[in-house]
């Protein structure tokens, strides 16, 4: 009997395998066209859409269809992930800029039971384990406070201010810019695990 040996690079096993990270209560992995209507709805809550780059409220369906399909992981950072419960229902969102940036929006009728915390948490983890970062970034509007206090939680620090846009704000306001290094992240990774 012939057998063939066949080698695949890692860049193109992970382009076509998209992170499964899990953790305690959430699933973390691809969207699919079939989370749509809730992948719009969450995204286009009038308490969501101001604090998101892209989202209007409502936020229309073809809109959005675009969002999620441009956001597909690829091997590279740029890409969105879905956070399932374990009724495997979308509760949010949790991405990776080009640019080292993490982003999230979730659920808000969800707000308030640590979410955002715990898969956020686990996606920074994915993050410095996947790439070659030697740190991350994120930001926030000025009147988004509970996004700030997350990324305290997981070793954020703010980095300063700026002015950032969302297509469901009138005009570009005041955000917050955080910044996590490497090495931060590894301090309190490793003392939150102890």
């Amino acid at each position: 009997m012939k057998c063939r040996e066949f080698v695949i690079p890692r860049s193109d096993w992970e382009q076509n395998n998209a992170p499964v990270i899990k953790t305690a209560r959430f699933i973390i992995r691809s969207l699919s066209i079939t989370d749509l209507n809730d992948f719009a709805r969450i995204g286009g809550d009038a308490r969501v859409a101001p604090m998101i780059l892209r989202a209007t409220t409502p936020w229309p369906l073809p809109d959005a269809a675009e969002v999620l399909m441009q956001s597909a992981f690829t091997g590279r950072p740029g890409y969105r992930l879905g956070v399932y419960d374990a009724k495997d229902r979308l509760l949010g969102c949790v991405g990776l800029g080009p640019d080292a940036s993490i982003a999230y929006f979730f659920d808000p009728d969800r707000w308030g039971n640590g979410i955002a915390t715990e898969a956020v948490g686990a996606f920074i983890v994915d993050c410095f384990e996947r790439y070659d970062f030697q740190s991350l970034n994120a930001d926030r509007f000025h009147d988004n406070p509970a996004s700030g206090r997350v990324l305290e939680k997981l070793g954020f620090e703010e980095i300063g201010t700026g002015m950032g846009g969302s297509r469901a704000r009138a005009k570009p306001e005041k955000i917050i810019e955080y910044g996590l290094s490497r090495t931060a992240f590894e301090q309190h990774h490793n003392h939150t695990k102890a």
